[in-house]
């Protein structure tokens, strides 16, 4: 059973060299530091793509998604945005280590002034007395590197506070909402007239 069969080898191929695309372009893309036309339904699409690279992701989470049909586009920084929305998904992830049946929630939608990202996960929470605390610098409910106990995900406490710094030039914010037991919602906040002030 050593031996794949060649269709296998060509397929475990096509499968590499596809992330590996996914890769590069995602590389391209993070460089560009001028704001570009962005739908986030697709760029969501994208992200996801690159996150099934993970295996825990891909075969035990499972995964709800509801992107808006008539989604307006923004004016973005690839690269910033994909900075937040990475880091929220990451936490989400790192919020449901210990879940038995993690599940991810993430849904666009827009009124007339705003485009919404809901990122929720059914992880264990944030105590209420520490949710005021989450966007402050190295703060952290998680263990710092070097603490960790049997491979829990450890944090620095500046995922939060950096993606509210890249969000500020476009006048986003991010919201959040927690109960503990029953998990997170982070919605980022991007107001659709919004264009980067330098």
């Amino acid at each position: 059973g050593l031996l794949a069969d060649s269709a296998t080898v060509a397929r475990a191929h096509e499968h590499l060299m596809h992330i590996v695309d996914t890769l590069m372009h995602k590389s391209r893309m993070d460089q560009r530091a001028e704001p570009m036309d962005i739908n986030l339904n697709d760029f969501l699409r994208q992200e996801l793509e690159f996150f099934n690279a993970d295996s825990r992701f891909k075969h035990q989470v499972s995964k709800d998604y509801q992107f808006d049909p008539a989604l307006p586009s923004l004016s973005l920084v690839y690269g910033h945005i994909a900075q937040v929305v990475e880091n929220l998904l990451r936490n989400a992830l790192d919020a449901m280590w210990r879940q038995s049946d993690p599940h991810l929630w993430i849904a666009t939608r827009h009124d007339d002034e705003t485009v919404y990202i809901d990122i929720r996960d059914n992880g264990g929470g944030i105590p209420a007395d520490k949710l005021e605390a989450i966007f402050d610098p190295f703060f952290t409910t998680k263990p710092a590197k070097g603490e960790e106990t049997d491979g829990e995900p450890t944090g620095t406490g500046l995922g939060l506070p950096t993606c509210l710094e890249l969000l500020k030039p476009f006048g986003g914010t991010i919201r959040v909402k927690s109960k503990v037991g029953e998990g997170s919602t982070f919605t980022v906040v991007l107001p659709r007239g919004g264009t980067a002030k330098n």
